[in-house]
């Protein structure tokens, strides 16, 4: 046996037996549950006839306390309901787990399928038991609707005797009574409504997230190439491609001999952000995916520009990217350095807008190294990505691509040559490169991810 088939080997026992545990946990804690809810007004039942006082006279004296006392105890049974129906749904997944294993060990073992059919009684999909069970687990949901439905119509009761001055040993009439009934039945119709509820969460969202982040620069634009023509036009004897970028920040890289100076006057320039080119049909092929698969897309960039040192060299740049843009609204904004982040905002959307992209949310992280912000940390893409479980990821920077295979379950590297190895780096360098977690892959385009993403989905 393989080290993954001597892995999966384990699984299979500790999923099994965390199942069965599971089943066991599940039925002390539904015993416990009635034993609960019952002995409120048994242990009432048996003091009331011990001390011989009138039960009537103690609710009409302790109206408040007796109607809220019912009220707390049904909605506790509530939320006691809702974790025994999470601690079978716990069980399902064990028992789905179990059968992809067993479906693991089956196929590799080439028994025939008629053969299997004889020696096996256990499901091999993953997709079965189901998590709403009609024939198993409903009439526990119904169980606990009945009794936590007498609680609330008990209160209900006394609410009404109290506020209506009823006697208590008039006769009931058929209306009140029918009243009665219907409330009885629709409290215990909710109980099955959130158990359906959390069955369809279980089904189609939990551990199964379809969403997507996607960074701007570098994966949905040509932000290289951009970057070295706008060089190039400003520094007209400093010649070099795209392809010689082959580490981030650009001024690194000993080919160019370019300061962080050189480098940041392009990202300053609103040029450089309002003209940059798509990559053909990138567009077209996420808007498909959002569209077949309902994937929810999220948008995120790093762009604290303007960047600059001096307050007024700020103002200035402030008003270029603001006359560039043309939106009059940010001509109302006060010149000040709070609002100096307003306008690549504004750049951003307006470029996805004008290249018919569609997301559900766009993040831009304003905490590179050279602009500074207190929110950064929650915008930033690794906590994006773990507080909403963004399940795919598209990076072109190997290292957020690496921070982020540790919370994603996929992630795709759109090759560069600032992530690829080269034999102009050092072996340290090319080791790191070379050597990347399993759920990473390498892609040339968004062709290459639909179809990745077609076979998971």
């Amino acid at each position: 046996m393989t080290d993954f088939d001597n892995f999966l080997h384990a699984e299979y026992q500790n999923i099994a037996q965390a199942h069965f545990k599971s089943i066991e946990t599940i039925s002390s804690f539904f015993k416990y549950y009635l034993l609960v809810m019952a002995v409120p007004l048994s242990a009432l039942a048996v003091i009331f006839q011990a001390i011989n006082v009138n039960i009537f006279n103690v609710i009409n004296n302790y109206f408040e306390l007796s109607a809220l006392s019912l009220i707390l105890i049904s909605f506790i049974g509530i939320f006691l309901f809702w974790y025994i129906v999470n601690l079978r749904f716990d069980t399902v997944l064990y028992a789905r787990t179990v059968n992809g294993i067993r479906k693991h060990f089956y196929s590799k073992s080439n028994i025939d399928v008629r053969y299997s059919q004889y020696i096996r009684t256990l499901p091999q999909s993953n997709s079965i038991p189901h998590y709403f069970e009609a024939h198993y687990f409903l009439p526990v949901v119904l169980t606990f609707g009945f009794v936590n439905s007498i609680y609330l119509i008990l209160s209900y009761i006394i609410i009404e005797l109290k506020i209506f001055n009823l006697v208590y040993c008039s006769p009931i009439s058929i209306d009140v009574l029918l009243q009665k009934l219907i409330s009885f039945l629709i409290f215990i119709i909710l109980h099955v409504i959130i158990y359906y509820g959390l069955s369809l969460h279980r089904e189609r969202s939990y551990l199964k997230s379809k969403s997507i982040g996607i960074d701007i620069d570098g994966v949905l634009n040509n932000h290289a190439t951009h970057f070295i023509d706008i060089l190039n036009k400003k520094m007209p004897n400093h010649r070099v491609s795209s392809d010689d970028i082959l580490i981030l920040p650009v001024h690194k890289n000993p080919k160019f001999k370019l300061s962080s100076e050189n480098e940041r006057s392009v990202f300053n320039d609103p040029d450089y952000w309002i003209n940059m080119p798509v990559i053909n049909d990138v567009s077209l092929i996420l808007n498909r995916l959002k569209h077949r698969f309902k994937v929810k897309v999220y948008f995120f960039t790093a762009r604290g520009w303007p960047d600059l040192k001096s307050n007024k060299a700020l103002f200035e740049s402030f008003n270029n990217f603001i006359n560039k843009t043309n939106s009059k609204l940010l001509y109302l904004l006060p010149r000040i350095k709070l609002f100096k982040n307003i306008p690549i905002d504004t750049i951003t959307i307006k470029w996805l807008k004008a290249n018919h992209f569609k997301y559900n949310k766009l993040f831009i992280e304003h905490n590179n190294y050279y602009s500074s912000d207190i929110h950064g940390i929650k915008r930033n893409r690794i906590y994006v990505a773990n507080k909403m479980q963004i399940r795919f990821f598209i990076e072109d920077d190997l290292i957020n691509a690496i921070k982020l295979s540790y919370i994603c379950e996929v992630v795709f590297l759109i090759t560069h040559p600032y992530n690829l190895m080269n034999r102009k780096l050092s072996i340290d360098e090319n080791r790191y490169r070379k050597s990347l977690p399993p759920n990473i892959f390498r892609v040339k385009d968004f062709n290459e991810i639909e179809r990745i993403i077609q076979a998971i989905l």
